[in-house]
């Protein structure tokens, strides 16, 4: 499971086409400062996921990705915290736990998982 955490800015708006299951990919995108978030699920590549959760998203936005499984954001007034797992409950604990550990209170954004099939 590949996982790249990167800033970009939005530019054009990406197509959409629909994965081919063992091969989905899920992009989360958000800004950690204002907190509007873009999500896109099952797209066939990287690429096309991570533009696509980053044209949702305003702003200079964090995106984060995932390859057959879950995303999750929670954030706080000074940081945030974020994670990748194979089911939805364990993506959102460590994303908690991530934020938690480095900036105190924290809460839930967004999450999203894939299609997959095991």
């Amino acid at each position: 499971m590949a996982i790249v955490l990167s800033t970009l800015t939005a530019t054009a708006t990406p197509a959409r086409a629909d994965c081919y299951r063992p091969n989905c990919w899920g992009a989360i995108a958000f800004n950690r400062y204002t907190h509007s978030w873009g999500r896109a699920l099952n797209y066939p590549n990287m690429w096309s996921a991570r533009n696509a959760a980053n044209y949702r998203c305003s702003g200079s936005c964090i995106v984060i990705h995932f390859r057959n499984a879950c995303g999750a954001v929670y954030v706080s007034g000074n940081g945030y915290g974020w994670a990748t797992r194979a089911y939805h409950n364990s993506a959102k604990s460590a994303a908690y736990w991530s934020c938690r550990q480095r900036n105190g209170y924290c809460s839930f954004l967004l999450s999203g998982c894939t299609a997959r099939q095991f």
